[in-house]
């Protein structure tokens, strides 16, 4: 029988939060009574394929140190994992991003509500220069026109209206003429 990523995690939690007395612990005294009967061929079979599959667990992921008598101890990251409560959650943990990157995480639709905000304002700002500018020119043109017309009005005055100077000089000249 071929053991399951499941079935190895499941008996190395089983071994990790089991009650120890000391640091040194042996898998045979938590697994066989309880776990396992170790009293035919096929069953201790059984037995010594899950424990090749616990230790080369183990000894990838660093949670216990071997010996050669066959007992075990726990390495500073078994100790976390017990601390965890075991190694499924003790991953979920050392993947958890830390708090400044869980933040800013939580946060992003803020940040790009405020960079929405900021680029609105900017447009703004030009946008208004833009008409103020385009204003002011109109303004100027206005005026300029206003300018011009009251000069031609002045000067079509002029040529409509005759000055006194002017009624004088032809009355003068036509005194003359008789």
């Amino acid at each position: 029988m071929k053991f399951t990523e499941n079935d190895i995690i499941k008996y190395f939690d089983i071994i990790l939060l089991s009650d120890k007395k000391d640091s040194f612990f042996s898998i045979n005294q938590i697994l066989i009574p309880k776990y396992f009967k170790y009293d035919t061929s096929d069953e201790r079979e059984l037995y010594q394929e899950l424990r090749r599959e616990l230790k080369e667990f183990t000894e990838f992921h660093k949670y216990f140190e071997w010996f050669p008598n066959g007992s075990c101890r726990l390495t500073p990251k078994g100790l976390e994992a017990k601390n965890k409560n075991g190694h499924l959650k003790y991953l979920k943990h050392i993947n958890k991003p830390p708090k400044s990157e869980l933040w800013y995480n939580q946060n992003w639709v803020g940040y790009l509500l405020a960079f929405i905000v900021f680029l609105f304002s900017v447009y703004q700002f030009f946008e208004n220069r833009t008409l103020k500018s385009q204003v002011d020119s109109l303004t100027s043109d206005n005026k300029n026109y206003k300018d011009s017309l009251s000069e031609y009005r002045l000067l079509l005055e002029k040529q409509v209206q005759p000055t006194k100077k002017d009624t004088l000089s032809t009355s003068y000249h036509s005194d003359l003429k008789k």
